[in-house]
């Protein structure tokens, strides 16, 4: 049932995304714009969910190695849950940076509690809690880039995406160029590429918000029908914005499409780490099979 939710999230964002597209007329202001938010929202949750399964297969899960790869993504996760809470004023009770469960799957967590004042704005304060992953992740994987290799952010192609069906090629056009330039980078040495291609696997994996984060707006919605209402004029407001700001919009766009491009150079090199393990497993157990033959 967990998998089933956790598979309706991003779709439910894909799906809302398209309906922004359809539905909403252009003469409203930057529909495109507004959609491609939606839409690359689901994207990194689907990109985040597909490297953290990858891993699983190629790493012993709860191992020391793999606590290693997974570790700095799942702290920065959850402070950017952290920073969401001082900046709505929430109280916590109680976090875990790492703290693998096997029991639960859970890697680390941040538990909050809202005060009885603040009832009718708990749904829109659940909501800023639950996306803060998604914001702190796209800028650390930017801000990361800038960092480690700043000519090839620089020699990226500008994000100029006109519509939801010209995102695929534009997403795909910005991978290949992020791919190539980190690999072909000149200007450091060679430590540098790997610590960049560590940083954005390991940062990539905790990129999106999970579905836990996501239960407890809507746990609320459900108990408080006025923070449900009150939520809803909360995102309604924020889509007036991308609307009506289209330089807001795109520059949103960017970062996003950016932090979603770093994610497919993440999952590129864990399905190439996990490819190299299984030749080499394979080429292992072949050579005993030749010698036991003998």
């Amino acid at each position: 049932m967990r998998r089933l939710i956790r598979n309706l999230i991003p779709l439910s964002f894909l799906a809302l995304a398209f309906g922004v597209h359809q539905f909403i007329p252009a003469s409203w202001g930057d529909r495109d714009g507004l959609a491609l938010i939606i839409a690359l929202l689901g994207t990194m949750i689907i990109l985040a969910d597909m490297i953290e399964a990858s891993l699983g297969k190629v790493f012993n899960p709860y191992s020391h190695l793999w606590c290693f790869i997974i570790a700095p993504g799942t702290i920065l996760h959850e402070l950017g849950h952290l920073t969401a809470c001082f900046l709505t004023r929430t109280t916590v009770t109680e976090f875990r940076l790492f703290s693998p469960n096997p029991n639960t799957g859970q890697l680390g967590y941040v538990n909050f509690a809202f005060k009885q004042s603040e009832a009718k704005l708990s749904v829109i304060k659940g909501l800023i809690i639950a996306m803060a992953p998604f914001f702190g992740g796209a800028a650390a994987l930017t801000g990361l880039l800038y960092l480690l290799a700043p000519d090839v952010v620089t020699n990226l192609p500008k994000v100029e995406v006109a519509s939801m069906s010209a995102l695929s090629g534009e997403l795909q056009e910005l991978y290949n160029n992020l791919k190539v330039g980190i690999l072909n980078n000149s200007n450091g040495p060679t430590w540098l590429k790997y610590i960049a291609i560590y940083g954005i696997l390991v940062i990539g994996s905790g990129a999106a918000p999970s579905t836990t984060d996501f239960t407890v707006p809507f746990k609320q919605g459900a108990r408080r029908w006025i923070g449900a209402i009150l939520a809803l004029v909360f995102l309604a407001s924020l889509s007036v914005l991308a609307l009506q700001f289209p330089s807001l919009s795109q520059g949103l766009v960017s970062v996003l499409a950016l932090a979603a491009a770093c994610q497919m150079v993440s999952l590129s090199a864990v399905i190439s780490i996990r490819l190299s393990v299984g030749t080499f497993g394979f080429l292992f157990l072949r050579g005993k099979g030749d010698k036991g033959s003998r």
